[in-house]
């Protein structure tokens, strides 16, 4: 009898201290840009619909701990791009907090991977919200679904590679629902590829209040 109750118990305790928060799940993820002060990168990138055809374009990357950024087109059209793109750099769970209202909904597969599955609901825009997946072992932002009243949600999914104890963005890739020129509904998509990475360069604050070329 002692045996059963001792096990119930570790069982039990057990559960508990694999039970995820969101206040967990936001501080293991604060640690995927461990080590990295800034960083420097290309970004390739595609966008196709039925009426939009972006041939592949570049754009230099600029980010530093933890929220400047900076986008110096390079060649292509760039203004096409949803800005959804900027979700797959910096800290994206971070930054949604201060002005989202985060609530864990559920644990489930995402291609191989267990994620943890996060609604962020806007406080002052009632009816905008983002679903969010996050790795449960490497604490990683694998995808995010925006939802904007009267729209079409934009999904983003994102791939990675290890430098050092950080997670660096290697992919992402876009799909949503937009009007086409005919104003017909149609599919459109975007490719993202991140590379070239120079880690911890040094970037000054001032270089990101420069004006842009």
């Amino acid at each position: 009898m002692r045996r059963s109750s001792l096990l119930v118990l570790l069982l039990v305790c057990a559960v508990g201290a694999s039970a995820a928060t969101v206040e967990s799940i936001l501080a293991a993820s604060s640690r995927t840009l461990e080590g990295v002060r800034d960083f420097t990168c290309t970004m390739t990138f595609s966008v196709r619909s039925t009426s939009v055809r972006v041939p592949e374009s570049r754009a230099k990357i600029a980010y530093k701990v933890p929220d400047k950024f900076r986008a110096e087109p390079q060649d292509g059209d760039f203004a096409v791009l949803p800005s959804t793109w900027k979700f797959a750099l910096g800290n994206t769970l971070q930054e949604l907090r201060e002005h989202t209202t985060m609530r864990l909904l559920r644990e489930e597969r995402l291609g191989e991977r267990n994620q943890y599955v996060i609604r962020a609901d806007e406080k002052d825009s009632p009816g905008s919200y983002y679903l969010l997946w996050v790795d449960t072992e490497r604490s990683t932002l694998s995808a995010i679904r925006t939802y904007e009243p009267e729209m079409e949600p934009i999904t983003m999914t994102m791939g990675y590679r290890r430098e050092g104890r950080a997670w660096l963005p290697t992919v992402a890739t876009m799909q949503a629902k937009v009007p086409g020129a005919d104003g017909q509904i149609e599919e459109m998509r975007a490719n993202l590829k991140l590379e070239g990475y120079r880690v911890n360069v040094g970037l000054t604050d001032a270089y990101f209040a420069e004006p842009q070329k």
